[in-house]
């Protein structure tokens, strides 16, 4: 989602930095589909896994029983922050009842990059004119669109370039011009560089 915080940490400034990302849109659970509906329940809770992103929160249910069997659940609260192709678990727990298995689904989904350009800087601080460190996939090199449809690119910083700049914490950013001409900030964070431990 865009203006995600990311945070490059201990970026060594005498090798190339190189990683892969990819843009999506976080989801919400929108949900389930019965497996097996286990046999034995009274009055069953259920609990969903939390997103993997480590951000937003776990969707949280009802489940409806007849005859002992979980037949469905009621989505409460839908969550927020799941991945796309994320395996959402649903543990249900009772008294009695067992053997209760859903499938969950979310809205999730990747970005399509086709048509994009990517621009990445680093600075000192937001409001200073120097640029530390600039990449894009439009001239200058260091991003690269791997698939579009999937919004997988990456960045790749030269050793040569990092190795002029200062060691410490600075900020960036990466900036999505879409081919409708609409900018969006895809993540903002920190940049830290550190001196390599092994070097000449």
């Amino acid at each position: 989602m865009p203006n995600n915080t990311v945070n490059f940490n201990e970026v060594p400034n005498n090798v190339d930095f190189l990683q892969a990302f990819q843009y999506a849109n976080t989801g919400k659970v929108t949900g389930t589909t019965q497996i097996n509906g286990g046999t034995g329940y009274i009055n069953p809770s259920v609990a969903f896994s939390a997103p993997s992103s480590g951000i937003g929160r776990a969707a949280s249910g009802v489940p409806e029983v007849a005859t002992g069997v979980v037949t469905s659940v009621l989505i409460v609260d839908p969550g927020e922050g799941y991945v796309p192709n994320e395996v959402v678990t649903a543990l249900f727990t009772d008294t009695a009842g067992v053997g209760a298995d859903f499938s969950v689904a979310t809205d999730a989904a990747p970005v399509d990059l086709t048509g994009s350009t990517l621009s990445m800087m680093v600075r000192v601080i937001a409001a200073d004119p120097t640029v530390l460190l600039f990449i894009d996939n439009a001239g200058r090199g260091g991003i690269t669109i791997t698939d579009a449809a999937n919004g997988k690119f990456s960045l790749k910083f030269a050793q040569s370039d990092i190795v002029n700049c200062p060691l410490g914490t600075f900020v960036q950013d990466l900036i999505r011009l879409r081919p409708d001409g609409v900018k969006e900030r895809i993540w903002s964070g920190a940049f830290t560089i550190t001196q390599g431990v092994t070097r000449e």
